[in-house]
């Protein structure tokens, strides 16, 4: 019989329509089936593990988000983001608030901070001085405007970021994480970040586009004499080391007004501001010096993030019912607060021209009584100078001139301000139906992309000051560029991804922006079109050097990479990486990816029906292998996945839709890191490879209390004991319950309750030989395992158990515990048991490709046996040519000890009756370690 080798599983799982074409490499190593197992890059392949469960997301839905914020190597937070709420997982489990001090009275509260009140816990959602019985975290109608009820867990509270975001946002937001913030864009809400600040607050506010450093604040000018001429004076800040610029000065006297909340009802308006003869005209510039609610009671964190810091246009003015002039490019900008009130309350605001307007004629140098004097600021250390800009009649501003200190006299030095230098301007980059689809950090910019009214705009901010978008002249390579991708009329931006270049991805073309020269600048960006494949709203993951996305009809995942031999446009290489396994694809669509470099470089994809795809993927070996992975049966469904850096390796979070007790619920569980085999692996783990796990781990009684074996006579195993307790802690339900017991030096002895005297007597089983140190001894003790609890989250299911290390179940959970059942042996008596929903594995080798002179192999008869399989670390498989005669390679004895794990070539042999064309499978229903390097199998072809 001719010999089959299989020296790896490179290909993954291979489409049926491939799989008589052997001279593809692909194919040649490649599988009919692949189910809940990853082939490796060094050819191999392993059960995928399991996953231990974190908690339900009580108030999550099908739509709820898992997004993984990598701050650092070594510093990374989940996000779960539901409808008008973010919650953070940290180290297995959720964030939780900490104890939260007692409200106070009379106390500036900032976002973020936590406080407690008459048993609850509160997030503040809004900056505000606390009022007793008007803002109190329990008053009556108050509490959702300032404070977020929080859900209480033990003695904490889970950390819960109110949010705009209703249910049908989340699936269009994307987010751009950068040092310990994280911008978040939709192109229905203005860009909002998730702040984690020094001490331990965590905020998610509108993002605040302004210079960042603050303008100065004129407070006194005089003049040297009178003209009949119109000067206009504009002074800004430059700040130290960067040399950033900041907005012109807030100048003359403040002006009070309030902004109409009746006209905010509808986003596409302008804000308006109604004021009593405020003396400003259409196209006059003003700045906000406050912005505050105008009663007291309701708070607005977005209002000040929005108005200040920047200038305004005035435009529409209007002198009925009161003097109401509106904001150019202000529609929108005030979006409801984190916590929305019924109606939007009206803001009281001061403001003031940004210039001053005199009434002189230009200053002649040397001329008596011929000067302007201005003092703008207090002097502020993180000022390198004040420039001076003036306007002359009417004709454009000009630099005439710097300081050192917050004080200039405008003597005629220039006669005539330079032009070229002008006051920059700020506005916001953004408004209604301009907010942006998409955001990234690239070459020191903060990069924004697409709108629904601006779907080919990419905008960049300035250099190294993300949060500006200066314009102004003369153009500076540091100032933002705004750019509009041309002859894409038909198409919108998507997504925009940073990969030396900027890679943006289209519902058309994938295009690609460089800078020429290596220098981002405005008007040096060239743009080239990469390939027609475009992309869906899916976010993209980088995989190495590699950019992953997903085409727009949402059924291929495409591959955009830098390699410049291939000769692609601008250097890029694009490739369907399914087109070998595209059955796979066929009637679904991809609603996420993620990328994990370590282990294995994998990247994951959530499939519309719930199955979680993976594919192996290491472009420089031509290595991807897709496989996929189902939990819990039908019914489960993996809704979202994300991975973040931790104990060594990139780990893998899923967000999973469950039936459990007749009820839809949704957990957040993480993929067990693989440590099989590592050094300190403990055996009775063996690894995790059981879903919506719990870990239980026995540990020794820390009470003070011992217990003393007395009475076993003889003392041998099988024999009945006493065992008495010191503290009085026995109880009737203990009968059936193992305990171990052990000495000064360790020594270890297992007995089984059978009987309850009392409180302080039990009657025993002894399950070993007792050594002459723990008879009629007090003895530590370490309660063992035959009832396992807190399993409600798997309520009516069928679970299996790993106890030790030895396979058990199924077994059912009721009132959230099982009954591992009696203990007759020492073996039996378990200190470390994972319980979860059982992982079946199934891989099918493609069938044997075989040349026979008299017969072909394609339809033939043929005789499959004696496997030679090179494992590692392996327990429970199982190998056949069909379900019904899959021979196990190591039977495990439930009453003995955990069999040892299989390591290096093992030959089986197995039922070898003949059978149609088809593979090999290797099947694992158990709790269990497998890895198969290589395999081969001897085959006999018999007549079609």
């Amino acid at each position: 019989m001719p010999a089959i080798p299989q020296r790896g599983f490179f290909g993954g799982e291979i489409t049926p329509a491939l799989h008589a074409r052997r001279e593809l490499p692909a194919v040649a190593s490649g599988l009919a089936l692949c189910r809940n197992a990853i082939p490796c890059r060094t050819g191999g392949l392993v059960n995928r593990m399991g996953t231990a469960w974190l908690r339900e997301l009580a108030g999550g839905d099908a739509n709820t988000r898992f997004v993984g914020i990598r701050f650092a190597a070594d510093d990374a937070v989940t996000l779960a983001v539901g409808p008008r709420w973010i919650r953070l997982l940290l180290d297995l489990g959720i964030a939780l608030s900490g104890a939260g001090a007692p409200w106070a009275d009379a106390t500036a509260y900032d976002v973020g901070a936590i406080a407690s009140q008459s048993g609850g816990y509160y997030y503040c959602a809004a900056t505000h001085t606390s009022a007793a019985g008007l803002n109190e975290p329990t008053t009556a109608g108050q509490d959702d405007q300032h404070w977020h009820p929080l859900a209480l867990e033990g003695a904490s509270a889970v950390l819960e970021l109110p949010t705009i975001w209703p249910t049908s946002d989340l699936a269009e937001l994307q987010f751009s994480p950068g040092g310990d913030r994280v911008m978040v864009t939709h192109p229905d809400h203005p860009p909002h970040e998730i702040v984690r600040w020094g001490d331990g607050r965590w905020t998610c506010l509108p993002a605040a586009f302004r210079p960042a450093i603050t303008r100065p604040l004129a407070v006194a000018h005089s003049l040297g004499g009178a003209g009949t001429g119109t000067l206009r004076y504009k002074i800004t800040a430059r700040q130290k080391d960067t040399y950033a610029e900041s907005a012109a000065g807030l100048l003359n006297a403040s002006k009070a007004g309030t902004i109409d909340a009746a006209v905010l009802a509808d986003p596409a308006n302008d804000v308006a501001v109604d004021s009593v003869a405020h003396g400003f005209a259409t196209g006059d510039v003003i700045g906000f010096s406050s912005v505050t609610p105008s009663t007291g009671d309701l708070a607005n964190e977005n209002a000040s993030i929005a108005l200040q810091g920047r200038s305004w246009t005035i435009t529409l003015d209007a002198t009925t019912p009161l003097d109401r002039f509106s904001l150019d490019d202000s529609a929108g900008v005030l979006t409801w607060p984190a916590i929305a009130p019924a109606t939007y309350p009206d803001i009281a605001v001061t403001f003031n021209a940004d210039e001053l307007t005199v009434t002189a004629d230009p200053p002649t140098l040397g001329a008596p009584g011929s000067w302007v004097y201005m003092i703008f600021a207090t002097l502020d250390p993180t000022v390198d100078e004040y420039l001076i800009y003036r306007s002359d009649n009417e004709a454009p501003y000009g630099l005439i001139g710097s300081s050192k200190y917050p004080l200039f006299t405008d003597k005629g030095a220039v006669t005539n301000p330079d032009e070229t230098f002008q006051p920059p301007s700020f506005r916001l980059p953004f408004r209604h139906r301009r907010w942006p689809v998409c955001s990234t950090f690239w070459k020191q910019r903060q990069i924004f992309a697409g709108g629904h009214d601006t779907a080919l705009r990419v905008l960049g901010s300035g250099l190294g000051d993300f949060y500006n978008f200066r314009s102004g002249l003369p153009v500076l390579a540091s100032d933002s560029f705004d750019l509009t991708i041309p002859e894409l009329e038909a198409h919108a931006i998507v997504g925009i991804d940073s990969v030396g270049d900027l890679a943006v991805r289209t519902t058309g073309p994938f295009v690609i922006l460089s800078p020429v020269g290596g220098l981002v600048a405005p008007g040096n960006i060239e743009v080239t079109s990469v390939t027609s494949q475009g992309s869906s709203k899916v976010a993209a993951v980088r995989a190495g050097g590699s950019l992953l996305y997903v085409h727009r009809q949402g059924a291929l995942v495409l591959e955009a990479r830098f390699a410049p031999e291939s000769g692609g446009p601008a250097g890029y290489l694009g490739r369907n990486l399914t087109d070998l396994a595209p059955h796979l694809f066929h009637g679904h669509t991809i609603t996420k990816l993620a990328w994990a470099e370590t282990p294995e470089p994998v990247a994951f994809a959530v499939r519309d029906d719930g199955v979680l795809l993976s594919l192996t993927y290491d472009p420089e070996r031509e290595l991807w292998a897709w496989a996929r992975h189902d939990t819990g049966g039908s019914t489960d469904k993996v809704l979202d996945v994300t991975v973040i850096p931790e104990e060594g390796q990139d780990l893998v979070y899923v967000y999973v839709q469950r039936e459990v007790n007749s009820s839809t619920v949704y957990y957040a569980e993480r993929l067990a890191p693989r440590t099989i085999g590592f050094a300190g692996d403990d055996p009775h783990l063996s690894g995790l490879f059981l879903d919506s796990a719990l870990t239980s781990q026995a540990v020794e009684h820390a009470g003070g209390v011992t217990q003393t074996l007395s009475g076993g006579s003889p003392w041998t195993a099988g024999s009945s004991a006493t065992m008495t307790n010191s503290g009085g802690i026995a109880v009737a339900g203990d009968v059936g319950r193992p305990t171990r017991l052990f000495d000064a030096a360790d020594v270890a002895i297992h007995v089984v309750i059978t009987a309850y005297v009392d409180p302080n007597t039990v009657t025993v089983t002894l399950l070993d030989d007792v050594p002459v140190t723990l008879q009629g001894l007090a003895d530590a003790w370490m309660p063992l395992y035959r009832w396992v609890t807190g399993l409600g989250h798997l309520e009516g299911r069928d679970v299996r158990v790993l106890a030790n290390g030895l396979p058990l179940g199924p077994f059912t959970v009721v009132s959230g515990q099982i009954d591992l059942g009696e203990v007759t042996t020492s073996s039996q008596a378990c200190d470390v048991v994972l319980v979860g929903l059982p992982i079946a594995v199934r891989v099918q080798l493609l069938p044997p490709d075989v040349l026979d002179e008299r017969f072909g192999v394609m339809g033939a008869t043929m005789t499959i046996s004696k496997p030679a399989l090179l494992l590692e670390h392996t327990r429970g498989l199982s190998v056949g040519v069909d379900e019904a005669r899959l021979t196990r390679l190591v039977d495990e004895d439930p009453g003995a000890a955990a069999t040892a794990p299989l390591n290096g070539m093992v030959v089986c042999e197995i039922d070898s009756r003949e059978a149609r064309w088809s593979g090999l499978i290797l099947a694992l229903d158990e709790p269990l370690p497998m890895a198969v390097h290589a395999l081969e199998y001897q085959v006999g072809i018999g007549e079609r």
